[in-house]
């Protein structure tokens, strides 16, 4: 997938801005994903993961490194319940096991009414996380925070729409901050 191209960038760093500015610009947001969906996205899988694992993870200082999309795929298999009401991800990364429980549920046309709670410490990688989930016009609450200390830097919810999510910073956090 060429997100410069989509985006209109040159660069990595534009595209790190262009992909921070699109959280709270709806227009910019809405006319990425459709130019997205209209090249071919798979949104079975993590839309960023390759790129954001090639151009922006921290391996070495921060040991970012993502669940390749087998192994999510797999787990998202291996968990069966009756009926799914939330789906949690204490590490988020880019959304990768999120995005593939989405598919699972999706394909049993089952993804309607369920809330996504994810937790994520990394500055670089928040925005790909909520775009991952707005894409698929997910219910989610997105803390960008720490898993192990419950700290909390930033919160986030997505509210479905008719397309995509509208996204939402929140300071209304109690009753997920421990999450």
């Amino acid at each position: 997938m060429d997100f410069y191209t989509i985006a209109n960038v040159r660069s990595a760093k534009e595209f790190e801005k262009f992909i921070d500015e699109a959280v709270f610009d709806k227009d910019k947001r809405e006319q990425f994903y459709d130019a997205l969906i209209a090249s071919g996205a798979d949104l079975s899988e993590d839309l960023f993961l390759d790129y954001f694992q090639t151009v922006n993870a921290e391996r070495k200082t921060n040991k970012q490194d993502y669940t390749p999309t087998a192994l999510a795929d797999l787990m998202a298999r291996a968990v069966k319940q009756k009926e799914t009401k939330s789906v949690y991800d204490a590490a988020a990364g880019s959304g990768c096991l999120l995005v593939a429980e989405w598919a699972k549920l999706e394909k049993e046309g089952e993804e309607k009414g369920v809330t996504f709670y994810a937790k994520e410490m990394g500055d670089n990688v928040i925005s790909y996380l909520i775009h991952n989930l707005a894409i698929r016009n997910t219910h989610s609450f997105v803390i960008h925070g720490d898993s192990i200390t419950h700290e909390v830097f930033r919160a986030f919810e997505l509210v479905p729409t008719q397309r995509y999510s509208n996204i939402f910073e929140t300071t209304d956090i109690d009753e997920i901050k421990s999450i």
